[in-house]
């Protein structure tokens, strides 16, 4: 799976949702095999128009990050612009007991930038009081498991509860492998400023690597 960033934005109205995918087969005799991802709610999905690719990006940056994930074998990472399950919502991350200062976050994509993290109801700084770290190093890596690792000094006394929000990125893929073929690109110069194009539809699928539930009704 890649951490790579989805390079290009949805154009609205677009529409972020959940989905669930089952699938059958006749296994003869009367008999059928149905086979549905297994998840709380379903699978997320997203899908819109392509809007024009974001920062410094080209067309060509687009094109080049499609190719490499070739089509829809590879999967990358997509930031919801609507709540999805509980981006927006009070994450308890633990409890102090005055010694521990690492403390591991439920989501493996967080976002830098978008924490508000509190202790006992008290507001923490991020590089002061606190820091995102992928283990007691201090440092980071999108992709690695994320834990909130307080700063020396800064330790939560016991009984105290820390409290996170944050945005995080969703796993997800293209739904096909030529999500680029119903593109127009109007004016392409290699300049990111020049560069306008039209796109659409383009969905966008969850990544989901757990298990699979089958039944085999009795005929």
């Amino acid at each position: 799976m890649s951490s790579a960033l989805f390079p290009a934005f949805l154009a609205r109205p677009y529409t972020e949702r959940f989905v669930h995918r089952t699938a059958g087969a006749d296994m003869g005799g009367g008999r059928r095999v149905t086979s549905a991802t297994l998840g709380s709610s379903g699978l997320f999905a997203a899908e819109g128009l392509l809007f024009l690719p974001q920062g410094a990006n080209t067309f060509d940056t687009l094109a080049a990050f499609v190719a490499a994930r070739r089509g829809a074998y590879d999967s990358f990472l997509y930031l919801p612009a609507h709540d999805y399950h509980g981006t927006s919502s009070l994450e308890a991350v633990g409890t102090g007991d005055g010694s521990t200062v690492l403390f591991a976050l439920d989501y493996k994509y967080p976002k830098t930038g978008t924490f508000t993290l509190t202790v006992n109801g008290v507001a923490k700084t991020e590089g002061t009081h606190w820091n995102l770290a992928d283990s007691a190093s201090g440092s980071f890596s999108l992709g690695e498991a994320p834990y909130v690792l307080f700063t020396g000094g800064n330790t939560p006394a016991l009984g105290h509860l820390i409290v996170a929000t944050y945005k995080f990125y969703i796993p997800v893929r293209f739904e096909d492998d030529d999500p680029l073929g119903s593109v127009v690109v109007l004016n392409h110069t290699g300049d990111s400023s020049a560069d306008t194009f039209q796109g659409g539809p383009l969905r966008l699928l969850q990544d989901f690597a757990g298990s699979h539930l089958t039944t085999v009704p009795t005929p």
